[in-house]
C-alpha cells in the first residue's frame, strides 16, 4: 500500500509498559511474543470511530407496566444495559408490572448503515428521531432489530418505551455496522440531555424536522 508516512514504522520500534510502585525499586518487563498486523486500505478508509462525550439516557421507572402516572424514580443511565432477572431496577420499584422511558440523543460513531437491536423481556418500543423503528410491544423474551443509515457525529433524537410483566426482566439496547462489532451502545454515544442551541427548551432535531 502506498501509505503517508505517519502510516509507516520506522525500521527499530521501542515498545514499553509503565509501571508505578510505592517503594523506589525498579520493574523489569519482559514481551514474550510481539506482532505486527498489516492493515489494508479499506480499515484504512473507515477510519477511526467517532467518539463522544456523552452521559447517558435519561431514565424514568414507573411502578406499573403503563407508563402512566408521575415516575417512582428518575436517573441518568450510562447505558441501557439491564439484565434484571426476577429482580427490580431499584427498591422504589416492584420486581414485576413496572415500566420505563429513557430519552436523549444517540451519536453515530461512523458514517454508514446501522442495525440497532434491543433485547428486551418484556415489550419494547423505539423511536428515532420521533420515527417508530421497533414496535414489538409483546410479552416474552425477544431480541428486535432495524437497520438505519448514520452518519459520524450526528445526534439523533431517542426515544425508548419498556415493559415488564412478570417473571424476569431485561432491557438492553445495541448495535453493529460494519465497522462495529455487535456491541451494548456505549455511554460515550447517549446523551441525557437534547440539544437545545436557542434555549427554547425545543431539541433542535425537532425543530429542524417539523419547522424548517
Amino acid at each position: 500500500l502506498d501509505l503517508p508516512a505517519y502510516f509507516r514504522l520506522p525500521p527499530r520500534l521501542y515498545v514499553g509498559l509503565a509501571v508505578a510502585s510505592p517503594a523506589d525499586s525498579f520493574g523489569i518487563v519482559q514481551f514474550d511474543q510481539a506482532s505486527v498486523t498489516p492493515v489494508s486500505k479499506v480499515d484504512l478508509e473507515k477510519g477511526t470511530p467517532l467518539v463522544g462525550t456523552g452521559d447517558g439516557l435519561t431514565g424514568r421507572y414507573y411502578s406499573n407496566p403503563d407508563l402512566a402516572g408521575t415516575p417512582a424514580m428518575s436517573r441518568v443511565d450510562p447505558r441501557v444495559n439491564f439484565i434484571w432477572k426476577q429482580g427490580a431496577p431499584s427498591a422504589e420499584l416492584p420486581p414485576d408490572f413496572f415500566s420505563v422511558v429513557w430519552t436523549g440523543e444517540i451519536q453515530a460513531q461512523y458514517t454508514e448503515t446501522y442495525n440497532l437491536y434491543f433485547m428486551s423481556d418484556d415489550g419494547v418500543r423505539v423511536r428515532l428521531d420521533d420515527r417508530l423503528i421497533i414496535d414489538n410491544w409483546e410479552v416474552g423474551v425477544s431480541e428486535s432489530s432495524t437497520i438505519v443509515s448514520l452518519t459520524a457525529g450526528q445526534k439523533y433524537l431517542l426515544h425508548i418505551e419498556y415493559y415488564e410483566k412478570r417473571g424476569t426482566a431485561q432491557a438492553r439496547l445495541g448495535w453493529s455496522s460494519p465497522s462495529t462489532p455487535k456491541r451494548i451502545v456505549p455511554q460515550s454515544q447517549l446523551y441525557s440531555r437534547f440539544t437545545d442551541t436557542d434555549d427554547d427548551g425545543l431539541p433542535d432535531i425537532w425543530e429542524n424536522l417539523y419547522f424548517g
